[in-house]
C-alpha cells in the first residue's frame, strides 16, 4: 500500500482519524494503519521520523523529545488520536521472500526478533 492509498483508506473509512499538521511535513512520518478497540483505522506515525521533523524545524534532540512527549504523544484529542511506534520496536520479517523493511530509513536497522 502506498502512502496515498493509505490516506484514502483513512479518509474513507474513518473521517475522524486525525493527521498531524502541517501534513506536508508529517505525512512522510506515517508508517501504517492501526486500530484501537472500536476506533480505526488510525494513522500510525514513526516516533523517530516525527522527532526528525521537529529537529529539522529547529529543535535540538532534547527539545524535540520533550515537545513530543508532552504535546504529541501526551495529548489525547479524541478517538481519532493517531498511534505512534518507535522504529527499533517494530518487527520486520526479513525471512519472507522479497520482504523489505519500509519502516526503517536504513534496512540494516531491521532486526528479526523472537516472540
Amino acid at each position: 500500500m502506498t502512502l496515498a492509498e493509505l490516506i484514502v483508506v483513512l479518509e474513507e473509512e474513518n473521517p475522524e482519524a486525525l493527521l498531524m499538521k502541517p501534513r506536508v511535513e508529517y505525512d512522510g512520518c506515517i508508517v501504517g494503519l492501526g486500530y484501537r478497540f472500536h476506533d480505526g483505522p488510525l494513522a500510525i506515525y514513526s516516533v523517530d521520523k516525527v522527532l526528525g521533523v521537529l529537529m529539522a524545524d529547529g529543535m535540538d534532540e532534547e527539545e524535540a523529545e520533550e515537545h513530543f512527549g508532552y504535546n504529541v504523544i501526551g495529548g489525547w484529542v479524541g478517538e481519532g488520536t493517531p498511534l505512534f511506534v518507535r522504529d527499533d520496536e517494530m518487527l520486520c520479517d526479513t525471512s519472507v521472500a522479497g520482504a523489505t523493511c519500509v519502516s526503517h530509513a536504513v534496512p540494516e536497522n531491521c532486526r528479526e526478533r523472537e516472540i
